[in-house]
């Protein structure tokens, strides 16, 4: 089965998408952190990578043309920055949030027996 929000390919007896956490039933997303794709990858990596980029071209441009451009560059790459520092972040809270939670599973698991 093949999650129609991410891409990723899971096993046919799959509820929900361990990536992006769509269910595969037509309900809603379980996960809420990276709801929206860009071939495939968060859209807050994308913004910063697009930003990184435009920064670059503003770089070469203030080169040939001088001040403004630089600054330009400058808040670009301070954009890109900021929205990939917020991807890894958010990234490694939704790590720390599905391990509590298979603790917790864990400890109630046993609980139970």
């Amino acid at each position: 089965m093949r999650c129609k929000i991410c891409g990723k390919n899971h096993a046919d007896d799959a509820l929900v998408c361990d990536n992006c956490g769509q269910s595969f039933d037509g309900r809603t997303k379980v996960n809420t952190k990276k709801d929206i794709y860009v071939n495939g990858i968060s859209l807050l990596l994308f913004m910063g990578l697009i930003h990184a980029l435009g920064g670059l071209v503003l770089l070469v441009l203030a080169i040939k043309s001088g001040l403004p451009y630089l600054i330009g560059a400058f808040v670009s790459f301070l954009n890109a920055a900021i929205f990939i520092s917020i991807d890894s972040r958010l990234s490694r809270l939704e790590e720390v949030n599905r391990m509590n939670e298979e603790n917790f599973n864990k400890k109630n698991v046993y609980e139970k027996n």
